[in-house]
């Protein structure tokens, strides 16, 4: 008979921690089907609603914009309501200070969660793309798709990297949705949602063209309408990165394991 093992068990390598954190949420994310219908339903409404509001056929040029306006308020809606309020039910759930006595490294979870729901946000993509290649026939090459999902990306990961600054200063998920909330609404608004920029004060006009929505939109629509980046463009990407560094080490440098509300 062989010896029984009582010394410590091995820590398990990082890869094999994130490839075991990743299968989990991608399962648990697969196994909620209704969430998943209704993130991708309601850019899929919003490009049908946009659509509709045409008089006879939209040119090819601005059915993409319509595409890309759809994928950008599905990413910030998945990136900032879907993230901050999973991550702080986790917390208030205890899951962080459970993994903080495994020798698994939480701060894993940060970074698989914020992949989960980039995955999200790039079928979310895909699919709207899909409808409006069979609703509307337009024809996207093979260029033009992987253009717009790394784009697509850009802009998800703005609004992730936000959202971990609303995660750092909450504790209860109700908390962190009313504030995802809020600030999604304050950033459509700031896009010319409710009102149009042009009858703006000027500066609220470039403080606008610079929140990242707009800057998203910015990336995408020429992306998707097969334009080659301009010095315009490359400023917009370049804002996104910066909101991206900003928001993401803020968010992490401010991140709490437990804790309330401050």
């Amino acid at each position: 008979m062989s010896e029984a093992f009582t010394g410590p068990r091995p820590a398990p390598s990082v890869r094999r921690a994130f490839t075991l954190l990743a299968a989990a949420e991608l399962a648990g994310m697969a196994k909620n089907r209704r969430s998943l219908l209704w993130t991708t339903a309601v850019p899929v409404a919003i490009l049908v609603l946009d659509v509709s509001q045409v008089s006879g056929r939209a040119p090819t040029q601005e059915l993409w914009s319509f595409v890309a306006w759809a994928a950008v308020m599905g990413a910030f809606v998945l990136g900032l309501l879907g993230y901050s309020t999973d991550l702080v039910g986790y917390r208030e759930r205890g899951v962080f200070r459970r993994l903080r006595t495994t020798p698994v490294p939480a701060s894993l979870i940060l970074v698989v969660r914020g992949m989960a729901a980039l995955v999200a946000i790039l079928i979310e993509f895909l699919v709207v793309v899909t409808v409006a290649m069979v609703a509307y026939h337009v024809h996207p090459t093979v260029a033009t798709v992987t253009g717009g999902l790394g784009a697509v990306a850009l802009g998800g990961l703005s609004a992730v990297a936000l959202a971990q600054v609303i995660v750092a200063r909450t504790a209860r998920a109700q908390s962190a949705t009313a504030l995802a909330r809020l600030v999604l609404i304050v950033s459509f608004f700031l896009n010319g949602t409710f009102i149009r920029l042009q009858v703006w004060p000027v500066f609220w006009q470039h403080v606008a063209e610079w929140t990242p929505v707009r800057l998203a939109d910015g990336v995408l629509v020429p992306t998707l309408q097969g334009q080659s980046w301009g010095p315009t463009v490359w400023h917009y990407a370049a804002g996104l990165t910066a909101w991206i560094v900003v928001t993401g080490v803020v968010g992490v440098v401010a991140f709490r394991w437990e804790g309330g509300d401050r």
